[in-house]
């Protein structure tokens, strides 16, 4: 579950004009406007910022090379960019390079430690690596900025966090206070579901179970979490099915390989 801003899709274009030789610019296609030259503390502001909008935008559209040219361009700028730092950090997470994107992460955050997305992504980015306790307070730290436009996310985030550490009052306040910043996150919900099974509070899992499957489609998480509360609920039929489902769906999933070692030992 991991999470960069999301901004408008912006795209690099060159253009010659013949006149004394060949000038090239870049325009923000969300402006149509060229990104302007850097001849003044006005315009560096401005370009930087429009460098920061392409390089997230080549990032979600997967446009890695072109996310790097613009991380440059926007480096060169302005050095201590903490959201160029954090976008740097991601594209070397989609590269394995693992060292670089954390020393990205962590200069970021010397650069700015009030910007919270950098918090939230380090914070994934941890968490994957199983570094739990480290990952816990980085999303601690992003769930603090009530101005945060990805709050919910933080929340959900910490609590996952904070389940895993077996905190799970801790766990369950912070799935509530995701579900009050987006009572739309299906995400929330399921973690919800799960953290009440996790608990031994099957009839209360299973209502949130029903309130998932209202608000979202099956996944391989949700159909696991499914299978399990089925079996204990002594419904067969729908663990056979949700088995089914997730077979075929999410072979390669690792609740898949969880559901087979548990099939196992039954």
């Amino acid at each position: 579950m991991v999470l960069f801003k999301r901004l408008l899709v912006c795209a690099l274009v060159s253009s010659c004009v013949v006149v004394s030789g060949c000038v090239t610019e870049e325009i923000n296609d969300a402006t149509g406007k060229p990104i302007p030259h850097t001849d003044s503390k006005v315009d560096m502001k401005s370009a930087l910022a429009d460098y920061i909008t392409l390089a997230n935008g080549y990032m979600r559209d997967g446009r890695r090379d072109a996310a790097l040219r613009a991380i440059k361009k926007g480096l060169a700028i302005d050095s201590d960019s903490a959201e160029l730092h954090n976008v740097l950090a991601y594209y070397y997470v989609t590269d394995g390079e693992d060292v670089l994107a954390e020393k990205e992460y962590k200069e970021a955050l010397s650069d700015d430690s009030s910007y919270t997305a950098t918090y939230l992504n380090y914070g994934v980015f941890l968490y994957r690596h199983n570094r739990i306790d480290e990952a816990c307070e980085k999303f601690a730290k992003a769930t603090e900025d009530v101005m945060y436009a990805k709050r919910d996310a933080a929340f959900l985030n910490y609590g996952t966090c904070l389940k895993k550490q077996g905190k799970m009052k801790e766990a369950e306040e912070a799935f509530r206070r995701s579900y009050i910043n987006n009572a739309r996150n299906a995400s929330v919900i399921l973690e919800m579901a799960e953290l009440k099974f996790e608990t031994g509070e099957f009839d209360q899992c299973s209502q949130l179970y029903e309130k998932f499957l209202m608000e979202s489609g099956q996944n391989a998480q949700s159909l696991w979490l499914g299978i399990r509360l089925a079996h204990v609920m002594k419904q067969e039929d729908k663990v056979s099915s949700y088995a089914l489902l997730l077979k075929n769906h999410f072979a390669m999933s690792p609740q898949y390989s969880e559901y087979k070692a548990w099939a196992k030992g039954k």
